[in-house]
């Protein structure tokens, strides 16, 4: 086997492997032998076709398999053993290819075109400055806050009509095409929540009192499946393929009153706070609330500082490359015109790609098999046991339940990347200089929403 690297125009090379006889034919062999002892042929007893037989019927498939093997192995392990970082992934060099006879050729030439990483310095230090937005609540959202903490610690007290906000408790039966009540249809006790209904719903249910019947269609009053399925006490893929129209029956009406704001509420939420006053309560309930929003806060601290650090590095592209390589990567999903609208973006994906190799490399970040087991566990899955006594037996369950999730490769990654990229915040955090700017909500909202890597 021989490989070489030639340098094609600035930034892009060309790889060509030769394969021999010497690199493929023991192995093609080997697995032809293990082919003849279990091949069924009519006409010979198992494990006693011949071994020309055997190469007639498999042997071309068998070469070419193992060539392409050697083709990619080689590929990878010689561009890992130069040292040889590239941009996007090797792609078949068409300009070189030859015409490839599998049955009579044995010896054949791969030709790979790449796009090579430019060499580069990458400043982190204090001397980096990336803004880290925080939100400060204002009167009108901590008020929300306020309100929907007292809905929650209300109580609730019958009512004579319905209004938005309350629950009507009743009993709903499914009806059929002459709107009849349906035999072995859905009928039971239900709990109508307010919150359930869209702008149709409330339109029938508002003003709902003692001994009404309401005729209404799940799918046309009710917000969301979720819903639906809650209400009805039913399977989500049902309540997708629910249609038919309901009853409702009205045995009363509940309205949640709020809780009191005094000290007694004060002391409940917060018994370690001493909170005496409103004004107390409101400072605290405005901190807590701006602490919800710190996990999106650092997202933005986040493409702040990769936005720095790209226009800080300014690195060059094989651009002509990387354009073949998108378009022939996204094949019958990604348009010419589509490609130039949005190639800036996909430019400094590639730049952050390689600036993110480097940090990696330069401070040996790595996410640890354990660690992506131990966050499943005590993140995802323990939250869930919370007030229960974790035994040796729900223990040893919680470990299966993440050795399973572990199988589901989606899932698994999502968890690596997200350990990962928190792990470069922190990175961040402490070698670069972090500078606070406070925003409101509604400033965040729009700062986020103008993001964009153009």
């Amino acid at each position: 086997m021989n490989i070489t690297l030639q340098t094609k125009e600035e930034l892009t090379g060309i790889i060509k492997i030769e394969v021999g006889p010497s690199d493929y034919q023991g192995k093609v062999e080997k697995i032809l032998k293990e082919q003849q002892k279990k091949a069924i042929v009519p006409g010979f007893r198992p494990g006693k076709v011949p071994l020309g037989m055997i190469s007639k019927l498999y042997g071309k498939s068998i070469k070419v398999d193992e060539v392409y093997k050697i083709i990619e192995n080689s590929l990878n392990s010689y561009m890992e053993d130069n040292l040889i970082d590239i941009v996007g992934q090797p792609m078949p060099y068409h300009e070189d290819e030859k015409g490839i006879d599998f049955e009579n050729q044995e010896n054949f030439e791969f030709s790979y075109e790449i796009g090579m990483r430019p060499p580069f310095e990458l400043l982190l230090d204090k001397s980096v400055v990336v803004e880290l937005p925080e939100i400060v609540m204002e009167d009108n959202l901590i008020d929300k806050y306020i309100h929907d903490i007292t809905l929650r610690n209300g109580h609730l007290h019958a009512h004579e009509q319905a209004g938005e906000g309350d629950m009507i408790i009743g009993e709903t039966y499914e009806l059929d095409a002459e709107g009849q009540p349906l035999t072995d249809g859905i009928k039971h006790e239900a709990y109508m929540m307010m919150s359930f209904l869209n702008e149709n719903g409330l339109k029938l249910f508002i003003g709902a009192k003692k001994g009404d019947e309401i005729l209404y269609n799940p799918s046309a009053c009710v917000k969301s499946k979720e819903n639906i399925a809650i209400l009805l006490k039913i399977e989500h893929p049902k309540a997708e393929a629910l249609t038919s129209d309901y009853m409702f029956m009205v045995t009363g009406v509940n309205h949640m009153h709020p809780a009191e704001l005094n000290v007694e509420l004060f002391a409940k939420l917060y018994p370690d706070d001493n909170i005496q006053t409103l004004e107390e309560f409101r400072k605290k309930v405005g901190k807590e609330a701006s602490m919800n929003y710190s996990g999106d806060c650092e997202i933005q601290f986040y493409y702040n500082a990769q936005k720095k650090l790209v226009s800080m590095t300014n690195l060059p592209l094989p651009e002509d490359f990387l354009r073949r390589f998108l378009l022939a990567s996204n094949e019958n999903k990604l348009t010419v015109a589509q490609l130039d609208k949005d190639f800036s973006a996909y430019l400094f994906s590639f730049r952050w790609q390689l600036i993110e190799q480097k940090i990696v490399r330069d401070y040996q970040i790595e996410v640890s098999s354990k660690e992506v087991r131990d966050f499943m566990k005590y993140s995802y899955l323990l939250p869930y046991f919370s007030g229960q006594e974790i035994t040796p037996d729900l223990e040893n369950n919680i470990d299966g339940m993440v050795e399973s999730m572990l199988h589901k490769k989606e899932d698994a990654k999502k968890i690596y990347d997200k350990i990962f990229d928190q792990k470069l915040i922190e990175l961040m955090h402490s070698i670069l200089t972090v500078e606070t700017k406070t925003y409101s909500y509604e400033e965040f909202v729009e700062l986020i929403s103008k993001n964009n890597y153009n």
